[in-house]
């Protein structure tokens, strides 16, 4: 049980013993020193303070999620941007053990449980944001947190400030660490991941960094390997700069496009409309340890109430939030009820088959229609299913693909499964696949050997150049295997 203690601006001196920066001489940097990076800061090495630079820690502020405070943070409900997704107070908990918990759904998503915002309106591509009660200024700024581990959702921590300028192009003072990585080397990946600093809406200084340029011998490959990372930023008025890091490692150092308009701190994952790839997952969760943010003495800048861009929530959605932690199936829909939240099977067969995580499909050679040999039915067989199950049978395919699995990660395999007859073999395989789908760089399987539901499990390990994974099973003549309840949880 992890112990923290919640509080709105309040002194955290006690923290500063602990803290991943020092200062080691009591000047303060002049104007002329601006944009000449300090040869300490440099990527790859600890994170330090600016010489000379102090730390306010009777205005600073430190939130360990024990309760989610009002006084503390605006939920956020509604969207920015167009084409993006929204975010929603429906998918912000708090877990029994002292976590923040954030929700994001995904394109696979198919409850239509939830009120969403932006450009779905039936659950899809929804996330959950906080927004600070308070203004913040040049300081350090620091979260412990586990990224959601899937591609489409972006996992981020930032400033914002929004202010309209006469004539002139809005002043958009922000400041982004966000993942996955990948948009600007054209290929996404939780092994990167982006610092972005903003003074309008057009004018960025944005830098994609990796694990294997930033910690070289870090002990992990990818920043979604279910562990707690440690990502943050320092942000100084004078000289402007903004000095960035991941686990105490400086990751970039940016004199460029430095914001210096006071804003709020947002942190969340919501789903942009491009640069982190396809939601093609079902549900999944961010987790935050703790926020930290801590005001630099004589660091100002203009002040500034930038109020939320989005709609508060209700102050409803404070109370009650506390939850057993949650973990995400990295198997979308693997027990079939979402066909029942289709209106008509039959007239959306197109939609069945390309969507919501599961490919129906067949060999070339098979010449029954799809439905035949393929395909989500209602279940009349078996006792610990819903009210759908799938079947495979001749030469019909069912099939998921899992993004972002790297070398080491570890996964729990489950599902129910029986076959009309044992005298043809059906398999259940796990194909580790590494630049392509084409691309297999391991094959294991299970055998499906009974002709009442059965489970089956198996233990996986991604191995080395594995980029994501897939599930499937391929039919055999004249034997029917019905399948339902499919799982696979990170461990």
């Amino acid at each position: 049980m992890k112990h923290h203690k919640t509080s709105t601006l309040l002194i955290i001196s006690a923290l500063a013993s602990i803290t991943l920066l020092s200062c080691s001489e009591e000047k303060t940097p002049s104007s002329s020193e601006e944009n000449v990076v300090p040869t300490y800061l440099k990527v790859g090495e600890p994170i330090k303070l600016l010489d000379g630079i102090k730390e306010d820690f009777t205005n600073g502020f430190y939130d360990g999620f024990d309760t989610l405070e009002e006084s503390n943070w605006v939920i956020g409900q509604g969207y920015w941007g167009e084409g993006n997704g929204g975010v929603s107070p429906e998918n912000v908990f708090i877990t029994d053990d002292g976590q923040l918990m954030l929700r994001g759904l995904g394109s696979y998503y198919g409850k239509k449980e939830i009120t969403s915002y932006g450009a779905f309106k039936d659950g899809r591509k929804t996330g959950a944001c906080l927004i600070s009660k308070f203004g913040v200024k040049p300081g350090h700024y620091e979260i412990k947190m586990k990224v959601l581990p899937r591609q489409g959702a972006c996992t981020a921590f930032w400033t914002y400030g929004n202010r309209p300028v006469e004539g002139e192009e809005n002043e958009n003072a922000e400041i982004d660490v966000e993942l996955p990585g990948g948009s600007k080397s054209g290929k996404i990946t939780f092994k990167k991941a982006l610092n972005t600093n903003w003074v309008s809406e057009k004018l960025s200084d944005s830098v994609e960094f990796s694990v294997d340029e930033v910690t070289p011998n870090a002990d992990y490959v990818a920043y979604n390997d279910n562990q707690y990372h440690t990502f943050g930023f320092d942000w100084y008025s004078d000289p402007e700069m903004v000095v960035y890091f991941v686990d105490g490692v400086i990751s970039n150092v940016s004199t460029t496009f430095v914001p210096m308009l006071e804003g709020r701190l947002w942190l969340g994952v919501w789903f942009p409309n491009g640069f982190t790839g396809a939601s093609e997952f079902e549900e999944d969760y961010m987790f935050v340890d703790y926020v930290k943010y801590t005001p630099f003495i004589g660091q100002e800048v203009p002040s500034y109430n930038a109020l939320p861009s989005i709609n508060s929530a209700p102050t409803t959605y404070y109370k009650d939030r506390v939850r057993e932690e949650l973990k995400g199936n990295k198997i979308s829909n693997g027990d079939f009820e979402y066909v029942s939240k289709l209106d008509e099977i039959s007239s959306l067969f197109d939609e069945i088959v390309k969507s919501r995580g599961f490919e129906y499909t067949k060999f070339i050679s098979e010449k029954q229609d799809q439905k035949d040999v393929c395909y989500p039915i209602k279940n009349t067989i078996h006792s610990n299913g819903g009210e759908y199950i799938a079947f495979v049978k001749d030469g019909g395919v069912l099939r998921q693909d899992i993004d972002s699995v790297y070398e080491g990660y570890k996964y729990e395999l489950g599902f129910d499964a029986m076959v009309t007859n044992l005298e043809k073999e059906v398999n259940a395989t796990i194909k580790y696949l590494g630049n392509s789908v084409t691309d297999v760089i391991k094959k294991e399987t299970i055998k499906i050997d009974s002709t009442s539901f059965k489970k089956y499990s198996l233990q996986l390990e991604a191995p080395v150049g594995c980029e994501s994974i897939r599930f499937e099973i391929s039919g055999a003549k004249g034997v029917t295997c019905y399948i339902d309840n499919i799982s696979m949880f990170a461990k």
